[in-house]
């Protein structure tokens, strides 16, 4: 025995060695069973031990010398290396690295959550900002930004964070750059923030304490509901019926909506259906592939809140995921017509297991399917009018959208 692992013994490093091994050993057998497309559990643990070897901080020394073809040899790799390297790289970087190998096997990468601090929704919280970033190589992409909090008006969707107060963001894990994004409620953070086009600028905010955000908000410009989604979280749908509620009086109610999806980057699909449910009469919302051959149908009952009145969707290159089921299933019931440009088309299903009390695995495990069947992910939605919106001037996307409407006779 090396005098190193003999040192990690005596401390007991087993334990988070033993832990380590559990978590991919878990990992790799929910991969097997549950992604979208299977792959056989050797090739699924080739990919995580060939991620391992090829870790940059990885000494050379600690290099395998044979090559790792099924479970045993990889969870035995993770409980080497996971003793060898105790101090210098993280357990948790080394499960990760693991995990997020295998899920990329599948043909639909995942994603590794720490407990500790979830970079999806790490712009929340004690001292945050009031942002949902999400990984990107420069630094940290801004997904959607909330109606409150301080980077209302001051951040926008599809934005890239690349420096915190000065400190590049390349090269940094996403929970590393979240932790300099956050800090004491009242203090100020500088973000240095790059466009579409490559231009840099900075931006100010001060920190405070956030609550979940609103999803849903409403204005009304004449007759015309503007309705903003954000996203989509458990309580999307009764935000969206309470709002819609509250348009309508006895001496008022719009003749007309626009649903704003723009930068809506997703979130829960259900919520989305749900929403989907309350727009529609009874129609197909959606349909989800998985591995089973059967798909599952999700249908909208009779009720429409908003009366079948004139409707458009406005969209852009960031609505996704569950954004893009609710605008798939309002455009194919003839419900409502979309406006702006051409979607993402990320619309697979994440399905969230724990590895541990400290670790999370997202993998896809299902793909939405268009009221027709038509598959979300891929090509995305094609507007029925096109329209490109002009950075720094009127919203002219918005503006077309009202142009269209054809209001009906009080």
């Amino acid at each position: 025995m090396s005098l190193l692992i003999a040192l990690a013994l005596a401390a007991g490093v087993p334990d988070a060695a033993d832990q380590a091994e559990a978590e991919v050993g878990h990992a790799l057998d929910r991969i097997a069973a549950e992604a979208l497309v299977a792959v056989d559990s050797d090739v699924l643990a080739a990919a995580g031990a060939g991620a391992l070897a090829a870790l940059p901080t990885l000494p050379a020394r600690l290099a395998p010398k044979v090559p790792v073809t099924d479970r045993a040899g990889l969870l035995q790799e993770v409980r080497r290396l996971a003793i060898a390297t105790q101090g210098t790289i993280p357990n948790e970087n080394l499960v990760a690295t693991a995990v997020s190998a295998m899920m990329e096997a599948t043909g639909h990468p995942g994603r590794v959550v720490s407990y500790a601090v979830d970079p999806e929704e790490a712009g929340f919280g004690p001292a945050g900002v009031g942002a949902v970033m999400s990984a990107d190589p420069r630094g940290v992409l801004v997904k959607s930004v909330a109606a409150t909090g301080a980077a209302a008006g001051r951040l926008r969707p599809g934005e890239i964070i690349v420096a915190v107060d000065g400190r590049p963001l390349a090269g940094k894990r996403q929970a590393q750059s979240i932790a300099l994004i956050r800090g004491a409620a009242g203090t100020q953070v500088t973000l240095s923030v790059m466009g579409e086009a490559g231009k840099r600028r900075d931006v100010s905010l001060v920190r405070a304490i956030l609550g979940p955000p609103d999803t849903v908000t409403v204005r009304e410009e004449g007759d015309v509901a503007i309705v903003r989604i954000s996203g989509f979280t458990l309580t999307t749908a009764t935000e969206m019926r309470t709002r819609l509620a509250a348009l309508r009086t006895p001496d008022h109610r719009p003749n007309a909506y626009v649903i704003d999806l723009r930068g809506n980057a997703g979130g829960l699909n259900y919520p989305a259906i749900a929403v989907a449910d309350l727009l529609i009469g009874e129609a197909v919302i959606a349909s989800m592939k998985t591995r089973s051959p059967t798909l599952e149908t999700m249908r909208s009952d009779p009720e429409d809140v908003t009366q079948g009145l004139p409707m458009l969707v406005l969209v852009d290159r960031m609505t996704a995921a569950a954004s893009e089921v609710l605008a798939a299933a309002l455009q194919e019931s003839g419900r409502a017509r979309l406006v702006g440009v051409t979607t993402a088309g990320r619309a697979r299903v994440a399905t969230l297991f724990d590895l541990s009390e400290r670790l999370g695995m997202e993998l896809v495990t299902g793909e939405m399917l268009s009221p027709r069947g038509r598959p979300l992910s891929g090509t995305g939605l094609t507007p029925d009018m096109a329209v490109t919106a002009e950075p720094g001037k009127t919203d002219v996307v918005l503006a077309r959208a009202l142009s269209m409407l054809v209001m009906p006779q009080r």
